[in-house]
């Protein structure tokens, strides 16, 4: 069995190289504010009292409350006497066109900063896709339901499962990876499970989920996704500038600083560092180069498979001088 290893060995290291060696993580956000000049946005928008049934404010064709911008997002689904009821929509999109047609995604998820919520009426959050008029606003006609998707692209997390104070994360499954517009732009949304499945919560409790949005400067929503392109080469839109602790673009202007760093961050194999700048055009907030780990296993196995093949190539060598010598087999 001995005599295969080197050529498993080779075989994983070769295989594994390649692809291990390029794979990049990087994490987009939506634009400050929304219309203008922006190609992005982030909002929240519903209907809330209005002394009317759940299912009225549900089935609206239009809002009355859009919060494009805010400082913070939330979505709600509740239920009150009265009648009063609330209706609650978030949507995001990120301009995710630096990733390519070529690229090749490993895996995305999603995470928001969770400021405060309430899950007394046992709902859960589904995040799934939304069509927006427009790309970089929200307006009150977006609200209708048919605009809004109710396939999970990850698994629906509990209300009352959210840590407050925290970034709360949906793994995006094969569904939510294939939405993920790779020379364009992705479109999200968050909302409760009562209205995407349009079953109105139980009457008299509370049920809604807040976080930081994008115009608070800090802890912005996010959209990560590790990924490496065809042929085994990696690309981004943006160059970490090391000497400098900034982020550049291709024509090497500055266009963000490391804001979130306990150390002075050199973008060495494992360390991370945030760059937050919600001025310019540029959806890479965070560059991770994390995959030196990956480079490493493979390079251990393709060294595991030389030394193997040298001492196969010694002990054959060593056979025929024996035999050169002595015309006879060695025997050991």
């Amino acid at each position: 069995m001995r005599k295969y290893l080197w050529s498993i060995g080779l075989f994983i290291g070769i295989s594994l190289h390649p692809f291990l060696a390029h794979a990049t993580t990087v994490d987009f956000n939506s634009q400050a504010g929304g219309g203008g000049g922006n190609t992005t946005v982030d909002g929240w928008i519903g209907n809330l009292g209005g002394g009317v049934a759940w299912t009225f404010n549900r089935n609206a064709a239009t809002a009355t409350n859009v919060y494009v911008p805010d400082s913070n997002n939330a979505i709600a689904s509740y239920t009150f006497s009265g009648p009063d009821s609330g209706v609650a929509r978030w949507a995001a999109t990120e301009d995710t066109s630096t990733l390519g047609s070529s690229a090749v995604i490993d895996s995305a998820k999603f995470c928001v900063y969770i400021t405060a919520h309430d899950g007394s009426a046992g709902d859960s959050v589904r995040l799934s896709s939304v069509n927006l008029a427009s790309n970089n606003d929200i307006v009150s006609s977006d609200f209708l339901f048919t605009n809004w998707g109710t396939t999970a692209y990850a698994t629906d997390l509990v209300v009352s499962a959210l840590t407050d104070n925290a970034f709360n994360c949906w793994d995006m499954n094969s569904t939510g990876i294939a939405a993920i517009n790779k020379t364009g732009i992705t479109a999200l949304s968050l909302r409760m499970v009562t209205d995407s499945s349009n079953s109105a919560p139980p009457g008299g409790v509370n049920n809604y989920a807040q976080w930081d949005a994008v115009d608070n400067g800090s802890n912005i929503p996010f959209l990560e996704v590790v990924y490496h392109t065809a042929g085994g080469s990696s690309s981004s839109s943006s160059t970490p500038d090391t000497s400098t602790g900034s982020l550049q673009n291709s024509t090497g202007s500055i266009v963000g600083f490391h804001t979130s760093c306990e150390t002075f961050d050199t973008f060495s194999g494992g360390e991370v560092c945030t760059q937050y700048d919600t001025s310019v055009s540029i959806p890479m907030v965070r560059f991770i180069t994390d995959d030196l780990g990956y480079l490493m296993i493979a390079t251990a196995f393709l060294f595991f498979a030389i030394l193997l093949i040298y001492e196969w190539l010694a002990k054959v060598i060593w056979r025929w001088f024996w035999r050169l010598i002595t015309g006879r087999h060695p025997e050991v």
